[in-house]
């Protein structure tokens, strides 16, 4: 459990997360920030292993332009947005939310680390320590972030899991709102009380929040995979069923998939077809998933891809991020903001940076 206020733990947050704070505010007026987790800007540096400094890589080789920078205003008084990946697409679409439409000084920022992992303990030290809004998890961290923060939301308490955490004065709060975002995905396009059995392709940490959600709908829920022991295993877990055909007697109504697969080969995924067959509906969290969207095509099947799942998310997480500012917003407000960012930044990604590095 978190430690209380004024214990070491809490002081050595706020202490780490001062003084990166201090760092950024001291003269800095522009910041360029690279890709996050996987793309970094590539500098001069001494013949050395590269290391991470402020978001940007160190290295051998000449200075060259980089199409994925973002410019963002960054000051003594900014709030940060901090996440655990970030497009330069992405950065660039709050860039002109927060920054040019709202004129909030507030900052989204990717952060990474030198492990393969971000540590949720270290996450949670910025996010108290820094000048934060608060975060966005998108994987690896969602479940064990969870012993580090002071509240759950009830739904994200059902779920076992968090992608968004929120300062609220001097607590941390979790919430999920991927659930959400599921759940407008499938009413939208089939409608409450129309599904009676779903069958779920993968046992990774989506699953749980297709499950609690599907649940939450009356809807009979199945798991399936490349493995059935790994498969039976979550379903034990969730308190679901192990997908057989045999056993269901007819197809599910709604086939779910939660695996990194659809863009390669479906033959290639053991135990997909298997479930997918006689489906009147797909929903695919993986994007784009071209392979399965044909799939669908040529069988009959209703494709839902996850971009509608995403909308109602990122509207869902941006209305908790953003309350303590603007208030509270309809989510049809915030989603019009959110296109109108779209527009701008992708107008904007247009034109020539007279940058030279």
């Amino acid at each position: 459990p978190p430690s209380p206020p004024g214990s070491s733990l809490s002081m050595a947050s706020r202490s780490e997360g001062a003084l990166l704070g201090a760092s950024v505010a001291a003269g800095v007026t522009v910041a360029l920030v690279g890709w996050g987790l996987w793309h970094r800007v590539a500098f001069n540096g001494p013949p050395e292993p590269p290391r991470s400094v402020a978001g940007a890589v160190v290295s051998k080789g000449r200075r060259q332009p980089r199409k994925d920078l973002v410019v963002v205003r960054v000051g003594a008084s900014t709030q940060y947005v901090l996440s655990t990946s970030g497009r330069p697409s992405s950065m660039r679409r709050y860039r002109a939310m927060l920054q040019d439409i709202l004129h909030l000084d507030v900052c989204y920022l990717p952060i990474s680390s030198e492990q393969e992992r971000i540590d949720p303990q270290r996450f949670v030290w910025a996010v108290r320590g820094m000048n934060c809004l608060g975060g966005a998890i998108s994987k690896d961290i969602k479940v064990s972030v969870l012993p580090f923060l002071d509240e759950l939301d009830p739904l994200a308490r059902s779920i076992g899991a968090v992608n968004t955490v929120c300062k609220r004065g001097d607590r941390l709060v979790g919430y999920n709102t991927d659930a959400l975002g599921f759940e407008a995905a499938i009413k939208t396009t089939i409608g409450d009380g129309k599904l009676g059995s779903a069958v779920i392709y993968g046992y990774g940490g989506v699953v749980s929040v297709v499950v609690a959600v599907l649940k939450r709908m009356g809807v009979r829920c199945f798991i399936t995979g490349r493995r059935r022991d790994a498969a039976r295993q979550r379903a034990t877990q969730l308190g679901v069923e192990l997908f057989e055909p045999h056993k269901l007697g007819s197809a599910a109504d709604l086939f779910v998939n939660a695996a990194p697969v659809t863009d390669a080969s479906l033959e290639n995924a053991t135990n997909f077809l298997e479930a997918l067959e006689g489906c009147r509906f797909a929903f695919d969290h993986e994007m784009p998933g071209a392979c399965l969207e044909e799939y669908c095509r040529h069988h009959g099947i209703h494709h839902i891809p996850g971009t509608l799942m995403y909308f109602p998310q990122m509207v869902s997480q941006w209305g908790l991020f953003l309350e303590p500012l603007i208030g509270p917003k309809r989510p049809e407000e915030l989603r019009r903001l959110i296109e109108q960012a779209e527009a701008q930044a992708k107008a904007k990604s247009a034109l020539h940076f007279p940058f030279h590095f």
